[in-house]
């Protein structure tokens, strides 16, 4: 049977869950097939002993006492016979139904189960940069303190995971952006996979100098900025790639020149990644959350799924 929590209050203690386990996924469900897009992925991250999937059904309050009963009951229904399908020797799936708006409900629900990752379908919008602009996803994504991964609504049914065998990792040489390599990671090893880590190298205005591979004690200088940008690029994804074995994730690495959020999709589509996990900066309220941002543009030419880390202001 579904659990019910109809409390209308949450609070804001959860973790932000990068660098722990994958254990407990969310997975909001409004009962569409496009909604059922995400529960295979959900699944896919939700393996192990301790691991769990959590499906959830919000309910609108805006009924009459006997109509909220129904929905209620009918909502119970249609989440346990989903978690009935799902259940197997490898995954524990439970499921839930809160009452109230849909992001207050999936929030809410994420920090009740202890969610360590929402996995949700998102809608496309016509018109360039309206990917999230008002939609569910993009409250839960300026509210949650879960990572969330965004199943586009848009792909074909072929996208579903069979197997998830190469991780993309965008870098831009910040702190920030590597907050999203603990995740990536822990979702390599679980896999298993292995990390592209990627970075969009910008030339320099200036002329440089750069080390000779003959030579490696010699500078010689350089008058073209591009390839010394590619060059520190490739040297500041080799240090991380060595890091990230010492934590026993192999990973290569790549470098690009040109617009990021296109070159990140051109890689996406290169090594064939299955899924593609960054940072991505939150602002207060419901407004523009990514809009203009790298990973909308991510999110409107890439394919595989997006998951995202949030910074808060």
């Amino acid at each position: 049977m579904c659990r019910a929590a109809i409390s209308p209050y949450y609070h804001e203690g959860a973790k932000l869950a990068a660098g722990g386990k994958i254990m407990r996924v969310l997975v909001p469900l409004d009962g569409s097939d496009l909604s059922e897009k995400a529960i295979p992925w959900g699944k896919l991250l939700a393996k192990g002993p301790s691991g769990g999937l959590v499906l959830l059904r919000a309910v609108s309050p805006h009924m009459s006492a006997g109509n909220l009963l129904e929905a209620f009951n009918a909502a119970e229904r249609y989440l346990d016979e989903k978690a009935s399908q799902l259940r197997d020797a490898s995954t524990k799936v439970e499921a839930t139904v809160h009452i109230g708006e849909p992001v207050e409900v999936i929030v809410r629900a994420s920090i009740l189960e202890g969610a360590d990752l929402i996995v949700m379908t998102t809608h496309g919008r016509t018109g360039v940069g309206r990917w999230l602009y008002g939609s569910v996803a993009e409250g839960v994504l300026a509210r949650a303190r879960s990572p969330v991964m965004l199943v586009r609504g848009w792909t074909d049914e072929s996208m579903a995971p069979t197997e998830v065998a190469t991780i993309l990792v965008p870098l831009d040489g910040t702190d920030f952006a590597e907050a999203a390599l603990p995740l990536a990671r822990e979702i390599a090893r679980m896999l298993p996979a292995k990390l592209v880590l990627f970075r969009v190298a910008s030339a320099r205005a200036q002329q440089g100098a750069v080390l000779t591979e003959t030579a490696p004690d010699t500078f010689r200088y350089s008058e073209a900025p591009e390839e010394v940008a590619r060059l520190e690029a490739e040297s500041y994804l080799q240090r991380v790639a060595s890091d990230c074995g010492r934590h026993g994730v192999d990973a290569e690495v790549d470098v690009a020149l040109g617009d990021p959020g296109r070159e990140i999709c051109r890689a996406e589509r290169g090594h064939g990644a299955g899924l593609v996990v960054m940072t991505t900066h939150a602002r207060t309220g419901l407004e523009r959350l990514v809009l203009g941002s790298v990973a909308t543009e991510v999110l409107r030419c890439g394919a595989a799924p997006l998951v995202l880390l949030a910074r808060r202001p």
